[in-house]
Order: C-alpha cells, then structure tokens, then sequence
C-alpha cells in the first residue's frame, strides 16, 4: 500500500468525514447519513457457492460502512462502499458492479442461512431461501479521484463495451458510476462536503497547479486548523515534502505551505543568480578566447606584410566583426596606420 492509499484510508474511515462525503454528494450536503450511527463493516467481499467450496470469488474495497439514515419519522439502512482512486481506471465500473453484486449475494445467503435455521421458510420459499417480503439492505459504492487529472472515460459499463449498434445496447445492462472528480468541481460545489473534506478536495483540485493551491489555501479558512491526518492527506495529495509534527489542537497548513513555497521562490531566486554568474563566466571566457583569437590574426598577417585593407576584411569574414570593430583591433596592434 502506497502512502497516499494509507492515508485516505486512515481519515475517510473517520466517521464525520466519510458522512460528510456521501452527505455532499447524494444530498447535496444536508445532515441525511448520520456519523454516530455508522457502523463499520469488513471491506473483504467473498463469494463462495455453497455447492462448490473450491470456488471463490474475493474482492477488498477500501471502506464500508452500514449507515443510519433519516427517513421522515422514522430510519432506514444503506451499506455505503468507498474506493478512493489514485489514478485513472476505466475498468472502475466493471468493479464497482462486481463489489456491489458480491455483497448483494452475501446478504442473501446470510438471510437463507438465518432463516432455514430457524424453520421460517414455505416449501414454496425453501428453494429461494428468503421469505416473502424480504428485502436487501441497498448498496451504494461512492469512488473518489485523488489526483488532479480527469476521469477520461468508464464512467459507465456500457463506455468500456464494444457494442455495435443503439438497439443493442438498449438490452445490455449498463452500470454508472458514482463518482467524484474534484478538477471538474466549482469551489461552491466544493463547500458542500464541509471543512476538512472540502480542504482535500480542494487539494486534488489544484493539485497540478502550486500557484493556484496556494491561492486557495491562503483565502480558504479550514486550512489554518487541519487534523494531522488530514494535513498528511493533504500533503501526499499535492505532492509537497514537508515536515509535520503532530499536534492535539491541529495544524496551520496555510502557515506551513507559505513558509514552504518563500522557501523554494528564494532557492530559486539563489539559483537563477548562480546560474546567471556561471554563465556571464562561460561567456566571458569565451569573448576572451575569440578576443586573443583576433589579435593572434591581426599579427599573424602583419608579419606577412598585409596591408591594413586586406587584414580588416579577413576579420569581418572570419570573426563577423564589423568594419569599425575590425579596426579597431587593428589600432591596438598597428596604431595610427589604418
């Protein structure tokens, strides 16, 4: 596991912050799936046919929780699965599908199990194994795009199929995608997930862009007190190294990155002086090798007799000189004959 994987798993497994998440994007922010009621469940789907115990089907999502929600007076259940991408994958639907079909299987062997064991079943519900009336508790599988780039295609099964015509695909069962993309975001949209996941969300965003993240986490005011796990989300998130100390009553990352950010401009600043200082040398040194180059000439061709004519126009052919600068050089050598 990657150091960007750990840490989303450690803070989207925070009650507060993995409800906000469905929270933002199913109700539009509205307080409907309630934290203190989430109850975490085991990310390990398996699927076992009972018939065949040789034969098993094992997919691990990042997270999964069974949710309390709010439903007039009274409550009902979603099992809510978390996936958070790294990268790009358009295969994501296929696995989205298939994560959500092994847990819908599972729910019904556990209700086939429950309910033979306790002789509640018909002989016309025995075979099926489920009573009249029961229903499954609905999955839905969120996945999060953690880097600033775009969800290219695979948005829906039917985006990765190669099906021939529309009337086809109007009988091949299609699978979206619930997902979120944070480049493709407003910054309003963005405020609906609340602070702290607003503030990773807002990282992913401009993850590609250091000016403009910094922008945002100078104006942005949950950035000035972020949670350690958060802030190390954050960090891996944009890429930065930068050393944190975990502190009880959280952490400035707007102080941290500033601070980071003069520090490289004045690196920069030091090397462009440095490089600009090596190369005034190179160059310097270069003037001064063609400079003895042209003096070597002019004497060359004073020793052989050349007049002062035949000497200038060799220095503009072979060192581009014009005719002033020509003899101008000549002077140094032959003062007062040219």
């Amino acid at each position: 596991m990657g150091r960007l994987d750990y840490w989303a798993k450690r803070v989207f497994n925070d009650p507060q912050i993995f409800a906000n998440l469905f929270n933002g994007y199913l109700f539009g922010g509205k307080p409907v799936v309630l934290p203190e009621t989430l109850n975490t469940q085991n990310p390990m789907e398996v699927l076992q046919p009972a018939d065949n115990r040789k034969v098993f089907l094992q997919r691990e999502r990042d997270l999964l929780k069974m949710a309390t929600c709010k439903r007039g007076k009274g409550c009902s259940f979603l099992l809510l699965g978390l996936e958070a991408q790294a990268a790009f994958d358009p295969t994501m639907p296929l696995r989205s599908m298939l994560y959500d079909a092994v847990n819908y299987t599972t729910q019904v062997d556990r209700l086939k199990e429950a309910n033979r064991k306790a002789g509640r079943l018909s002989e016309e519900e025995f075979i099926a194994g489920l009573m009249r009336g029961h229903k499954l508790v609905p999955v839905i599988t969120l996945v999060l795009l953690l880097s600033g780039g775009k969800w290219i295609r695979g948005r829906r099964l039917h985006d990765i199929l190669d099906i021939p015509t529309e009337e086809i695909g109007k009988y091949v069962c299609d699978y979206p995608l619930n997902i979120i993309t944070p480049s493709s975001m407003s910054d309003g949209e963005i405020r609906h997930f609340g602070d702290d996941l607003s503030s990773i969300l807002f990282a992913v965003k401009h993850a590609e862009d250091k000016e403009a993240l910094l922008k945002v986490v100078k104006r942005y005011r949950p950035f000035h007190h972020v949670n350690y796990e958060t802030a190390r989300l954050i960090l891996e998130i944009a890429n930065l190294d930068i050393n944190l100390k975990k502190k009880k009553e959280g952490i400035d990352m707007a102080e941290k990155m500033v601070k980071f950010s003069d520090y490289f401009l004045l690196k920069g600043i030091e090397q462009g002086i440095e490089k600009g200082i090596e190369k005034g040398i190179k160059k310097g040194i270069e003037k001064g090798i063609e400079q003895g180059e042209v003096q070597g000439t002019i004497k060359t061709m004073l020793d052989l007799g050349k007049s002062c004519e035949e000497i200038c126009l060799r220095l503009t052919e072979k060192y581009a000189l014009t005719k002033q600068e020509a003899q101008k050089e000549l002077a140094k050598l032959w003062p007062g004959n040219h």
